[in-house]
């Protein structure tokens, strides 16, 4: 019983050292660095469209949320393509959705959009090519059909 508190006080010593020794390395001063992920860039996008036009059913209203987003994103040159495909991945999704409960026919060919939209960025990502001119052109048709 000793022997086991002796190994546990003794481990919690050399725990507490190294932390300190840690510590003392340490530049509190050094700058911080965000590193930007596919995964996270995704993740943003998908939060994004979730949230464009609150709780509406009107698909041209929330296509245009999701379009001013893509261009604020744009202007805070913030929109990589991973942004981009979650972006356009979850309103296909929601569009989709608006389309079969609602019957509106302006959902169902804005989450058509939406679709090619995903298809071209992820023809993109997957090439690891630079910006793809059919995505570009996409974003823009999706622009002009939402106003």
């Amino acid at each position: 019983m000793k022997t086991r508190r002796l190994i546990a006080t003794g481990l919690a010593a050399l725990t507490l050292t190294a932390s300190a020794a840690a510590a003392q390395t340490l530049d509190m001063n050094a700058p911080a660095r965000k590193s930007v992920t596919v995964g996270s860039e995704l993740e943003r996008g998908r939060q994004a469209a979730m949230h464009a036009g609150g709780t509406t059913a009107d698909a041209v209203f929330y296509a245009g949320q999701v379009n001013r987003i893509r261009q604020f994103n744009e202007q805070q040159n913030t929109d990589t393509m991973a942004f981009q495909l979650g972006l356009a991945e979850s309103s296909y999704i929601r569009l989709s959705i608006m389309a079969r409960v609602t019957g509106d026919p302006n959902a169902a060919t804005l989450a058509t959009g939406q679709y090619r939209l995903c298809v071209a960025i992820q023809n993109v990502l997957m090439k690891g090519a630079g910006p793809c001119e059919r995505a570009k052109h996409l974003v823009e048709t999706q622009q002009g059909a939402a106003r």
